[in-house]
């Protein structure tokens, strides 16, 4: 891909003037340029690694939720609630490219079972907490959105879920605010340190993160994300359900939606590559369910992950990809229903 893209410039830019002078000019902008063309088509390249990535199953879904708009501290967040408030809570954290609408079959399932479930569209997916510059996506601070939605709730203890990037926040807040947390179930990705120790010391898990780095450059990545009327993006839920897909674009399409979404890897991924500790360990009840054959979270963070949860901690490896609610529906609702039990009659 990168020789197409770098040959048509090499022709049309080969230094023909017989100055040694111009002959220099013209081969430093030529160096310059292939440098720059290059660095597009890597982009363009960890984008098609990323759907690949990203596509998953079809899942179950169940029936319409309720909308409520969170006033949250400084922001107000989209929120899909199901079940009676004054069942016990569960607050569910969704990841990239996604919202709180993939959460829908498993709040049908929660309030069945007599649970209030809160799914929000997180910092930087609600327009109305949608702030500008990678440095408000750290996870300290979307952690602190998690605790600002209960707060606003009235909920002073919780249950947590996550994927993705939600399970990145997650750990964030069972590790940061353990007193509020009644259980936590991380799905696909570990907890943070474990998988910078991976990423650092697996060149495996290296390699399957470039998309990571790539998402760094500026500009790019949402002009290829938004062009064609999104194709890559609906690449990557080309096995969502029609509904699905349609609240996932209406979201995207909102002005700064992508950049928003980027941001969190450009806040966080200079962290993931140190050598300091990001977070401590967590001491909550904590679920951890990885899907063997996920291309992007590979099986050195998750077989080090029990080293990182100092409190009760059960661990279970499917076989499914990145996109466990939809790929091992049935299973993983299960394994979750057995997880909120053990802490079920604690009070809110």
């Amino acid at each position: 891909m990168s020789v197409g893209l770098i040959m048509p410039i090499s022709i049309i830019l080969k230094p023909g003037d017989p100055s040694p002078g111009a002959n220099a000019v013209h081969s430093s902008m030529l160096t310059r340029l292939q440098q720059r063309m290059r660095a597009v088509a890597v982009i363009v390249l960890a984008v098609a690694v990323t759907i690949a990535t990203y596509a998953g199953g079809t899942g179950e879904y169940g029936e319409p939720l309720d909308m409520i708009t969170i006033h949250a501290g400084d922001y107000s967040f989209r929120a899909h609630t199901a079940g009676d408030p004054q069942d016990p809570p569960v607050i569910l954290l969704h990841g990239f490219p996604e919202t709180s609408f993939m959460w829908r079959s498993l709040q049908a399932v929660l309030a069945e079972r007599g649970y209030y479930s809160i799914a929000f569209d997180q910092r930087g997916y609600s327009p109305d907490a949608r702030p500008r510059g990678r440095g408000r996506y750290t996870l300290d601070l979307v952690a602190g959105d998690v605790i600002s939605v209960a707060e606003s709730l009235g909920i002073e203890r919780f249950h947590l879920i996550g994927h993705d990037w939600g399970s990145a926040a997650g750990w964030a807040v069972a590790a940061t605010y353990p007193r509020r947390v009644l259980s936590w179930t991380a799905l696909s990705v570990p907890h943070v340190d474990a998988l910078a120790r991976a990423i650092r010391d697996d060149q495996a898990q290296y390699e399957a993160s470039a998309y990571m780095r790539l998402f760094q450059f500026p500009l790019v990545p949402e002009l290829l994300l938004k062009s064609r009327d999104f194709r890559r993006l609906k690449a990557i839920w080309q096995d969502s359900s029609p509904e699905e897909v349609e609240a996932y674009l209406s979201v995207f399409s909102e002005p700064g939606a992508v950049s928003a979404a980027l941001n969190w890897y450009r806040a966080n991924y200079r962290s993931l590559t140190g050598q300091e500790r990001i977070l401590p360990n967590v001491e909550v009840p904590t679920l951890f369910v990885w899907g063997r054959n996920d291309p992007a979270i590979l099986q050195t963070g998750p077989e080090l992950n029990s080293e990182y949860v100092s409190g009760p901690y059960t661990e279970h490896f499917l076989d499914a990809g990145h996109w466990l609610v939809q790929e091992a529906f049935p299973e993983l609702s299960e394994l979750i229903l057995d997880h909120l039990v053990v802490t079920r009659n604690s009070v809110r």
